[in-house]
């Protein structure tokens, strides 16, 4: 019996408690709310990220994975290209959040290493490209 008692108290309490809250903000009384505190609106959607462009300008190789892993981290992402290769003279671009990115390109070619793109900051708003002008033999 105590504890119903006491949810009943806590109850009435809480609306109360609620109810003076939302008049002090101006809610609730068909009042002007402009004369109450205000919160800034939440940022457009979109607003953190940054464009990132990779061009592949090699004559001697295609991109079959693209790659990315936060700065400091060990663990590859997920192929960025999907079922698409990135062939010569291509480019293809993507949204990404904004941040620090190391960026791996895997060759569709055999014999030929991957090209990396390590430490590439990414400004929100900002556009950035990756060029590879060839691939490196595999030593």
């Amino acid at each position: 019996m105590r504890t119903i008692i006491t949810t009943r108290r806590l109850s009435a309490f809480a609306c109360s408690l609620f109810a003076a809250l939302t008049l002090a903000c101006g809610g609730g009384d068909g009042g002007d709310s402009s004369t109450g505190p205000s919160n800034p609106p939440p940022p457009a959607p979109g607003s953190g990220d940054a464009t990132l462009t990779l061009a592949n300008h090699s004559s001697n190789g295609t991109v079959m994975f693209f790659r990315r892993k936060a700065c400091g981290s060990i663990q590859w992402g997920s192929d960025m290209l999907g079922v698409s290769l990135l062939s010569g003279g291509e480019q293809q671009s993507w949204t990404l959040t904004a941040g620090c990115y190391d960026f791996r390109a895997t060759p569709a070619e055999v014999g030929i290493d991957y090209v990396y793109f390590l430490g590439v900051q990414l400004d929100a708003g900002e556009s950035e490209t990756l060029t590879i002008d060839s691939f490196p033999a595999d030593q």
